[in-house]
């Protein structure tokens, strides 16, 4: 029975060492894993930062496009000032017509009275001298308002053209400032739903970065716990081989002892066989020395037979082979006890590795989110309108400093986000 109690203390401890080496198999695989999260997370990063820049690219758009308005709006307001000055200019030219009309009619007037009065001053005169002085004054005034007349439907053939020119190049000029103003509107109004639309990107892309970056603090955390963890469980590993390899060494010793004494017992029923056929020899000659009649020899056989009775019996309650086997059920026990913190620690690591299936799966998650933000920001991107230059200026300031914070945010989060690889030797 020792024996085989010994056999399966030896079955259990080959069983613990396999245990151990199936530990470090599944520390081995959880390294792995590590560096495959942390060749993700450093794709991720990647990604963001791309991400950052596509914006930055956008707001360049932005800004060439603002500028672009801004021209527009110059050309708007130096059209508006070639109206007004051509209206000044057509007013000055009817202001001119109205005044060489006036003039005219001045003129005429003045011709008529001058007429009347040579014709008074002449009535005394010759006949002949009346005649001839009377179609002399008639020619003059006739010459002077034809002369005049001419003058005047000149000036006004002329002002009529450069009033139609005026008006014609006004009219251009209107109908260009409608099209500027109806294109200037539309482009503020596709600008404003761009920018509205942008906006919700942006708050989408810093929402999701926040979740990203969150989740990868509380990975970074738990991942920390779980090396932590394991390197305590691989420590209380290691001291719980260290310490069945010292009970192998002690149940080695143990085994030898015990065969050491199977031996002695052996050695020890032999002599006992011996004794037992000295006793029945020496019962034999007892009895034939009672025939004999030799009590003297028979009192002296018989103390030696108690004597060796007594031997065997101090040999048989012999407590050495009970304490070996009590010393062999409490190594037992505790062996059976090493086994379940093994058994316990392996769930344990099983958790673990759960868990950081269950954080790969998250950050996969998250990578497709900003893929397809990714893809909206490009969507967007296509849009080649103009946009209003209302409120840019301020607006691309804030989102620059926003965007510089959060770019230096992310680059120190990106450096700090490496996890250092634990040395098996500290381990």
């Amino acid at each position: 029975e020792n024996v085989s109690s010994l056999r399966l203390q030896l079955n259990h401890a080959q069983w613990f060492e396999r245990c151990v080496m199936d530990q470090d198999k599944q520390l081995e695989k959880a390294k792995t894993d590590e560096g495959i999260l942390k060749a993700e997370i450093v794709n991720k990063d990647e990604k963001i930062l791309e991400l950052f820049d596509k914006c930055h690219e956008r707001e360049k758009t932005i800004e060439e496009k603002t500028q672009t308005m801004l021209e527009m709006m110059e050309t708007i307001n130096s059209l508006r000032k070639q109206t007004a000055y051509y209206e000044e200019e057509i007013t000055k030219l009817l202001d001119e017509k109205e005044k060489m009309l006036n003039e005219s009619v001045e003129e005429d007037s003045d011709a008529s009275d001058a007429s009347d009065d040579e014709e008074d001053e002449d009535s005394g005169s010759d006949s002949d001298d009346s005649s001839s002085s009377d179609s002399d004054s008639d020619d003059e005034p006739e010459n002077e308002v034809d002369f005049w007349k001419t003058q005047l439907e000149g000036a006004e053939a002329l002002l009529l053209l450069s009033n139609k020119e005026l008006i014609e190049s006004k009219e251009q000029h209107d109908k260009a400032y409608k099209d500027l103003e109806l294109k200037a509107e539309n482009a503020e109004k596709k600008a404003s739903e761009a920018e509205a639309e942008c906006e919700t990107l942006r708050s989408r892309l810093e929402i999701m970065t926040y979740e990203s970056r969150v989740a990868m603090e509380k990975e970074k955390s738990e991942k920390k716990q779980i090396l932590l963890k394991l390197s305590e469980e691989t420590k209380k590993a290691q001291e719980t081989a260290q310490e069945n390899k010292q009970i192998l060494l002690k149940l080695s010793e143990e085994i030898k002892k015990a065969k050491e004494m199977e031996q002695l017992q052996k050695t020890e029923i032999g002599l006992l066989k011996k004794s037992v056929s000295d006793i029945q020899a020496a019962n034999r000659i007892e009895t034939d020395m009672i025939k004999a009649g030799h009590s003297g020899v028979v009192t002296k056989l018989t103390d030696q037979i108690r004597e060796l009775h007594s031997k065997c019996q101090h040999i048989v309650n012999s407590n050495a082979a009970n304490e070996f086997v009590r010393d062999l059920k409490s190594k037992s026990a505790e062996i059976e006890a090493i086994q379940k913190s093994e058994k316990e620690q392996r769930e344990k690591r099983i958790v673990s590795q759960d868990k950081l299936v269950a954080q790969m799966e998250i950050n996969m998650q998250l990578q497709k989110d900003v893929i397809e933000l990714t893809r909206q920001i490009q969507a967007l991107q296509a849009i080649d309108d103009a946009e209003s230059a209302i409120g840019v200026e301020e607006q691309v300031a804030v989102e620059d400093v926003e965007i510089g914070e959060e770019q230096a945010y992310d680059i120190d989060y990106s450096s700090d986000s490496s996890f250092e690889p634990v040395d098996e030797h500290d381990l």
